[in-house]
Formats: C-alpha cells, sequence, structure tokens
C-alpha cells in the first residue's frame, strides 16, 4: 500500500476578494514525482506558501504524512517538512557549501565546527550522486546547476519529506536538466517524494510518474503515465483561443519591426522570424539554450524598437 505524503482536499484560498485556489485537489505519495504544469502563475505562490506552511484556508483540508495538519476551522500556522529549490537560490553565497548543507539546518548543535570532518560527509553524498563539489568552495562560485544540487542535498540531509521543484529548466541548461533529473530518480528510489513544478508538459513528462495540469488555481486533469501524449494536452491549451476568429495578415504591407532571417550562432540554427507593426510575437525556448543568443542579438536594436513603440500608435510587442 502506497504512503500518502500531501493531500489538499477541495482546498479554497481567497485574498483580497481574489480566488488564489479553487477547490483545489492534489495527492503525492511516497517514491514518486509528482509533476504540475501551470497554464498560467495564478495560484502558484499560495500552493507553495500552503505546502510548506498551514496557513489559513477558506474551505478544504490538509494533509501531511497522513495526518491533518490544516482545515477550513482551524490552520495552526505549523511548518511542513517541506523544501522549495526554485531559480533564486536560498542558499548563502558568502558561506561554503559544507556550512550551507549542514551547520545552517535546524538540529545543529556543535559550537566547534571541523570543516574537514564537514567536508567528508559531503563527499560521501555526492559520491553516491557520482558529481564532485568541493565542500569547501564558497557557494558564490558554482554554478546555477551545482547549486540546485546543493540545495537538494541539504533538503535530503534536513530530512524533508517533500521537495518541491520549481521551474527549475529556468535557471539550468538541457544537459545540466538530465543529470538534476536523474538524481530525483535516484532519490526517488530511497523514498523521497518531489512535487515537480513547471511550465510545459513535455518537460513534465520526462521526469514525473504522474502530471496533474493546473489553470487559476484549480486542477482540470491528472495523467498518469500511460496518458503522456501531446494530443491528451492540446485542447487545454487551444480551448481558449479555439472561438478566436483570425484575421488575416498581408505580411508585405505591414510595417516591419524586427526581422531575423537565417540567422546562425552557437544555438540559433537558420532562424527566421518578423515581427510586424501591431503584432505579438511569442517564442518558446524549450530548452534554454537560445534566449540568451537572441537577446544578445537585439541588444543593439533595443533603443530603436523603443523609439518606434512611443511614436507608432499600433505597438509592437516582442516576448521570450
Amino acid at each position: 500500500m502506497k504512503t500518502e505524503i500531501l493531500r489538499l482536499e477541495k482546498v479554497t484560498t481567497i485574498q483580497d476578494e481574489v480566488t488564489l485556489l479553487d477547490n483545489f485537489n492534489l495527492h503525492i505519495f511516497q517514491s514518486e514525482i509528482m509533476g504540475l504544469v501551470c497554464l498560467n502563475a495564478n495560484g502558484k505562490e499560495s500552493l507553495i506558501h500552503l505546502i510548506s506552511q498551514n496557513l489559513p484556508i477558506h474551505y478544504g483540508r490538509v494533509y501531511f504524512n497522513e495526518v491533518l495538519v490544516n482545515n477550513y476551522q482551524h490552520s495552526p500556522l505549523t511548518m511542513n517538512k517541506v523544501a522549495v529549490i526554485e531559480q533564486k537560490s536560498k542558499l548563502i553565497e558568502d558561506l561554503s557549501v559544507a556550512d550551507n548543507v549542514f551547520v545552517l539546518r535546524r538540529g545543529f548543535k556543535k559550537y566547534f565546527i571541523n570543516p574537514r570532518v564537514l567536508n567528508e560527509q559531503l563527499q560521501r553524498f555526492t559520491n553516491e550522486l557520482g558529481v564532485h563539489i568541493d565542500g569547501n568552495e564558497l557557494v558564490a562560485k558554482l554554478s546555477p546547476y551545482e547549486k540546485s544540487v546543493v540545495e537538494l542535498l541539504r533538503a535530503v540531509i534536513m530530512g524533508a519529506k517533500l521537495i518541491v521543484i520549481r521551474d527549475i529548466s529556468n535557471c539550468v541548461s538541457a544537459a545540466d536538466l538530465a543529470k538534476f533529473h536523474n538524481i530525483l530518480r535516484y532519490y526517488c528510489k530511497k523514498n523521497f517524494c518531489f512535487l515537480y513544478i513547471c511550465n510545459h508538459h513535455e518537460e513534465a513528462f520526462k521526469i514525473c510518474t504522474r502530471v496533474s495540469l493546473m489553470r487559476d488555481g484549480k486542477i482540470l486533469r491528472v495523467f498518469n503515465q500511460d496518458q503522456f501524449q501531446n494530443d491528451n494536452l492540446t485542447p487545454y491549451y487551444i480551448g481558449e483561443f479555439a472561438n478566436v476568429k483570425k484575421t488575416i495578415v498581408n505580411n508585405h504591407s505591414q510595417e516591419g519591426i524586427l526581422t531575423f532571417q537565417n540567422v546562425c550562432t552557437e544555438n540559433l540554427n537558420h532562424m527566421s522570424f518578423a515581427v510586424a507593426k501591431g503584432e505579438c510575437t511569442v517564442l518558446f525556448d524549450m530548452d534554454n539554450t537560445i534566449l540568451s543568443d537572441i537577446m544578445q542579438l537585439m541588444n543593439g536594436l533595443c533603443i530603436f524598437i523603443h523609439f518606434l513603440i512611443r511614436k507608432n500608435p499600433g505597438m509592437c510587442f516582442f516576448a521570450c
């Protein structure tokens, strides 16, 4: 029988007359990676805060480690054994890796700290994962991927029952993301569980055992692994635009604002697109590899683009 770590049962939260979580249901079991694909940002912050701390709710119940910890009648404000790993690191940059992992945690009671001993303890964990991180290294010198690994190690050592991974692909490369996924799988076998929050289902499909789809603070559907197919997600992405009438635009008659034509860099391969006045162009960088190149190429055009936006009533927007 599966051990339930977290259950949110018909939870509703309202702040300033805005519903953040709407009849929200979520179940996470031991040794699984539960995916949460957010079609928009509504309710995401509220959910993470509620998972971490038993804050007041307007309706519903919250169970943690099979114990009722929060309900609409009484919210104790206690903390749950949850760690959150996100783009903004919670590590102390000017301290060493070993100090961040072992010293800056609840329950550490030693008055005399031996750096060599702490480094040896850290190496036992890193050797298990097949990564090399020097315990004496300052956190400020680590890469985003290494910082994520250190935060994960600290969560494991602190005994977190649930580890939330939030939008990790925004700060690490595709290659490092694959390595980080392998570490998550390793700790799943050690009975840890994860809530993996991201913005696209294809990223979640690569790592998660189940995936919940959320929009406006409400779970739309839960997908099992045998349902991990793009066709199952398409209606939820295009549903709200299904009845929008298409406007035929003659590109030759539009005033061009920005044009890329067969642009090649280390990460761009003959990329072509155009942005006309009055258009909104969105580029979805699934691998988080091309945004930097595009912004560097556009850097010399930024003043000119802003000038056109101010001078022309039909504004042009470019988004990545």
